[in-house]
Formats: C-alpha cells, structure tokens, sequence
C-alpha cells in the first residue's frame, strides 16, 4: 500500500560513544510497481531526556508523599479530599488512604469547628500560603485530637485556587504535657502562697 507509515524510536551510538535518542519515520512508497522505504530521521535526545527528568522527579515525589511520617492531603476548595498519604489516613483512623478517601466526602466534616475550615479557605484565598495553626478534628471513631496544619495553596492561569496541599501533624499529646505542666505549675504557685 502506498504512503503507509511507521514511527519507531532507537536510541543509537555515536562515533564518540555518545548515545542519541533517534526518531525514524519510514514511509513505504510504490513507484512504477518498485517498493521503496522512505526513512528520515530526527534527533529527539531533549524531549526523551526531558520526559527521563520528570519521570524520576515524579517517582522522587511519590516516594516523598507515600513514605513521609508526616500526614499530607490534597484538598479541591469544595472540601473534596483529591489525594491523601497513609499517615495521613491513620492519623485519622482509617486503614488506608483508600479506605478514607471513600468514607469522607468532605473535609470539613474532620473539622470540630467549622470556622476553623472558613479561616483556612479565607487565608488561602488571600494567601497562597497558611502558616502552623492548631485546629483540633475528629478521627473516624469521632474521638477529637489536635493537629498542626500548614497549607499551600496551588492556582490556575486565572488565578483562582484549584487546591491546598496540607501537612498535618498530631500534636494531642504535646498539648496535653504542656496543660499538665501549666496545672503543675498552678499547684505550686498556690502552694508557694
């Protein structure tokens, strides 16, 4: 059949012994009932390189959000959970990020108060960034703990906010030696008087 086409790539070897990512695009032609192979080629060593980069700094990130002890979450502004570590999920009580990401609908419903969800959306909405804030939420069995939770806000062309990215660290038992210490320390004060 005349004009039929293939795109194959190779990487091939220099005479210096550097190598080059190669595209060959063969065309099969029919001349006067004779077959002919049109092939041209074309250095493509910066596109496959490039993709080679972003292939090894996505699998660097994944591993640095799969394996963080830190819980990170990815949130639309609507609330929707988009992407969820496992610290993340057992922080929360929850086996596993699947697990949570199909039993909460909404992140606000974590919030124990939801002005504190308000001030996080007004912040990121002003800022693209919400530093360390005490927020105390609800695990899975609804028992309340303590989290310090930082965002970063990601937006579009048009500058409208598509989503936050939060680090969550619990904190309940820190609070609770610091009130301890604080109840100690008032003890002693009215003891001393």
């Amino acid at each position: 059949m005349n004009g039929e086409e293939a795109l194959t790539e190779a990487k091939i070897l220099r005479k210096d012994g550097s190598k080059v990512y190669t595209e060959f695009n063969n065309k099969r032609l029919i001349i006067d009932n004779s077959y002919y192979m049109l092939t041209t080629a074309q250095d493509i060593s910066k596109r496959k390189n490039a993709e080679e980069a972003m292939l090894t700094s996505e699998e660097k990130y994944r591993n640095l959000f799969e394996n963080s002890l830190m819980g990170i979450s990815t949130t639309s502004p609507d609330g929707h959970l988009i992407q969820i570590n496992q610290a993340y999920a057992r922080m929360y009580g929850y086996n596993n990020p699947e697990e949570m990401l199909s039993e909460v609908n909404n992140v606000g419903q974590l919030y124990v108060n939801q002005k504190d969800r308000k001030e996080v959306l007004l912040i990121l909405t002003k800022n693209d960034f919400m530093e360390p804030k005490e927020i105390e939420v609800f695990k899975r069995d609804g028992t309340r703990f303590f989290v310090l939770i930082s965002v970063r806000g990601f937006r579009n062309e048009s500058g409208k906010l598509i989503y936050g990215q939060a680090t969550h660290i619990d904190i309940t038992e820190q609070k609770k030696v610091h009130e301890e210490i604080i109840k100690s320390k008032k003890q002693l004060e009215e003891l001393y008087r």
